[in-house]
């Protein structure tokens, strides 16, 4: 029983809501606090029954993480050069990588640090398809935006982008809150 000394927590509240106000009839007359609360969770939720939110999907944790990057000063951001680790078509001559049929696939994994970015592309009919992954120490991270050309990208599913374009880019920028960094001069032979 709630007592002017003690409070009644929310689960009593709500018990009070659904009917059973006699426990803490008498603190809600006395305490103008707790009788407010009541009184708002009274015309909130009028069963009595509390709404529990739904726990937010991962694609949408991924963009709530790069909402401080986006709204972060990118004149603070440190800038760091990348490079690139691997390349799938590493060997290959312009002349294999123009007359390879549609669904050519090329994989970049690009490095700054302890930062890798691996990139997907696959060239179909009229346009690239692409899709990127961060990871720091091997382990796939969020938090990061990814920009190509004028495009700002946020993270879906797993904490990847996606995007198509009708020609590969040649600067690639990964975002965060203090760094940006810069992987330029990707050259993309027979394009």
């Amino acid at each position: 029983m709630a007592t002017k000394d003690k409070h009644p927590d929310r689960s009593k509240l709500y018990e009070a809501l659904a009917g059973n106000r006699s426990s803490i009839e008498n603190h809600l007359k006395n305490c103008p606090a707790c009788r407010a609360e009541w009184q708002l969770l009274k015309f909130l939720h009028p069963t009595g029954t509390p709404i529990v939110p739904e726990t937010p999907s991962e694609p949408h944790l991924g963009k709530l993480e790069t909402i401080p990057v986006l709204k972060s000063d990118r004149r603070r951001r440190t800038s760091i050069a990348g490079k690139i680790a691997s390349d799938s078509w590493s060997g290959l001559s312009p002349v294999q990588v123009r007359d390879a049929a549609r669904g050519l696939e090329r994989r970049l994994r690009l490095k700054a640090g302890h930062i890798e970015l691996e990139i997907v592309a696959e060239r179909e009919l009229a346009e690239w398809k692409f899709s990127a992954r961060v990871y720091i120490d091997g382990e796939p991270s969020g938090g990061f935006a990814l920009k190509v050309g004028r495009k700002v990208l946020t993270p879906e599913f797993r904490n990847c982008f996606y995007w198509s374009s009708e020609r590969p880019p040649r600067t690639v920028r990964l975002l965060s809150t203090s760094e940006e960094i810069a992987f330029n001069a990707i050259t993309w032979p027979g394009n």
